[in-house]
């Protein structure tokens, strides 16, 4: 456009520098001058002569007669002239197509960006609704992860009636379940307010009851302007009778496997028009959610029953294992001072200790039974009738006697109980007669320790366990003298497999030895006390808890 103006002014120009009677203009040739014009340059292919070309003036006012002049257009514009102002009239003419072409130009980039403008409102509004869809389900994720966290009915009601409140206001929230033995559905009601929750039952068959509807019919209820909306949706009777109307009150059935499992009930007492239809698609969205985590609680409070049941059987077996454990305290004429380290894994243990005095000697046990817990202790239980009936019953007192005599007793009677059943014990027995010169040990896979001059000895017991069947060569007796003053400690092997340190490996009898020998002039129970204090800081330095049951018993005569 700008380089057409200025074509046009150059043009301008120039005319105004020609002669005036060059620029004098006649008037324009009428349509027949033109044509005449035409037909004499075609036939003769000359140009009218000058005088031949003059307008002829009109007869009554003496001016040109521009109606009937018959003068051609070249006669009396010269060519340069004729063509400059038809370049003119052409850029005038284009300069009017491009003021067209560019003011459509600007229309459509007008309106080209207000599209651009208004997709990207719709972007900016789909990704805002985007957000808030994942913020949306966020939420509920986090609160079916918090309801499936709780353990009891009462704590996910609760949970559920706090988390909820946001997005769908009550005064009252409550979840009733069906107990199809029984035909009932129990409702548990609460609100934020209080801590208790009420509880009611119906029968399945009441169905002019909203929660009961809800439930049988697999049906959601928004009963918004509650009375008329009851006698719309489910009967045209009046309500069934309650402490207050609700204004508002919704009922969204929770189904398992296509079985009714529940409903959630929520009332509103202040506004009318409290729910709606995505309120209700809310609570069936979490439904899942509020199933799994009552299943999980249910089998949390039959586990919890079940634990309390087993606790009571439990603590019933410790009081009849300890009343099988001897009393230490009749070694009171034969040592000057002793002490027992029992650290039981659970309730009852796998361990044992047992003792006895006959007319001429003391006999002294201290066993580690296969397992722990329950079938560790029964198997120590057995283990410790058969050696009052072995030693006590049958008068045997040889150490070595009484490993071979418990070891075919234990067979038999495991046999009986199943062929396939085998168990194990590791014990060291110690009879010491009086006057104590001497002691005699027998073990089966337990040793004895002892320290005499200030230097930490050993005797091995056999390797074998009793109660294994399989081959194997009679057990040893080992006959030790014995000087007052002197130490001697047996123990299981809870003690030094027991895992700790930074390491994580096991406390080792190399350790329990060295502790042993430096902490010598200490009392027993002062030996005691540094052991429980040492193991104690193993497991803490190796971030780790007691692995088996642990026994230690030492004796100084």
């Amino acid at each position: 456009m700008g380089h057409a103006l200025r074509h046009l002014h150059w043009l301008v120009l120039l005319l105004a520098c020609l002669p005036q009677s060059v620029v004098s203009l006649p008037s324009l040739p009428t349509a027949e001058a033109v044509l005449t014009y035409q037909a004499s340059v075609a036939c003769t292919g000359v140009p009218l002569e000058p005088e031949e070309q003059q307008i002829a003036p009109d007869e009554s006012t003496g001016e040109p007669d521009l109606m009937t002049a018959q003068v051609s257009w070249g006669s009396a514009v010269s060519w340069p002239l004729a063509l400059a102002v038809a370049l003119a009239l052409g850029l005038a003419v284009y300069a009017g197509y491009g003021r067209r072409r560019l003011q459509e130009a600007t229309e459509n980039q007008q309106r080209q960006q207000n599209r651009i403008e208004e997709q990207e409102e719709e972007i900016h509004e789909q990704t805002r609704q985007l957000q808030h869809v994942h913020q949306y389900l966020a939420r509920l994720a986090h609160i079916g992860q918090l309801v499936q966290a709780k353990l009891t009915l009462e704590e996910i009601i609760h949970c559920l009636h706090r988390e909820l409140a946001e997005f769908i206001p009550s005064d009252l929230f409550a979840i009733g379940l069906i107990n199809p033995d029984r035909g009932e559905i129990s409702f548990h009601a609460g609100d934020l307010s209080a801590d208790t929750m009420a509880q009611v039952t119906h029968r399945v068959d009441e169905l002019h009851l909203p929660g009961v509807h809800a439930l049988m019919q697999e049906k959601v209820l928004i009963l918004n302007n509650y009375p008329e909306a009851y006698r719309q949706q489910i009967s045209d009777q009046t309500p069934p009778q309650m402490a207050e109307f609700p204004k508002a009150a919704l009922y969204v059935p929770l189904v398992q496997q296509g079985v009714p499992f529940g409903v959630i009930a929520l009332h509103s007492f202040t506004r009318a028009n409290q729910y709606t239809q995505n309120h209700a698609h809310l609570l069936q969205s979490l439904g899942i959610n509020v199933v799994s985590a009552i299943n999980h609680a249910r089998y949390h409070e039959q586990a919890a029953e079940t634990q309390k049941e087993l606790n009571a059987d439990l603590l019933y077996t410790q009081r009849f294992q300890q009343s099988l454990h001897s009393d230490l305290t009749i070694l009171g004429d034969l040592v000057s001072d002793f002490a027992l380290l029992f650290r039981p894994l659970q309730l009852v243990s796998g361990d044992f200790y047992w003792c006895t005095h006959t007319q001429d000697r003391y006999l002294l046990v201290v066993a580690d039974s296969t397992g722990q817990g329950v079938p560790g202790a029964f198997l120590s239980m057995i283990g410790q009738t058969l050696l009052q009936e072995i030693i006590i019953q049958q008068g045997i007192v040889g150490p070595a006697e009484i490993l071979e005599h418990l070891d075919a007793e234990l067979i038999r009677v495991l046999s009986q109980e199943n062929e396939t059943y085998e168990g194990s014990i590791d014990l060291a027995v110690l009879s010491i007669p009086q006057p104590a010169h001497e002691i005699v040990f027998a073990g089966a896979g337990r040793p004895l320790w002892y320290i005499q001059n200030k230097e930490l000895l050993q005797v091995e017991g056999d390797p074998h366990s009793v109660g294994v069947r399989r081959e194997r060569p009679p057990f040893q007796q080992h006959r030790i003298s014995w000087q007052a003053g002197n130490s001697l400690f047996l123990f299981s092997d809870g003690l030094t497999e027991q895992l700790g340190g930074e390491a994580g490996t096991p406390f080792l009898p190399q350790r329990l030895k060295d502790q042993l020998w430096h902490i010598q002039h200490l009392t027993l129970t002062e030996q005691k006390e540094y052991l429980e204090e040492a193991i104690d800081r193993w497991m803490q330095e190796g971030n780790t808890t007691q692995t088996d049951d642990i026994s230690w018993l030492g004796l100084r005569l």
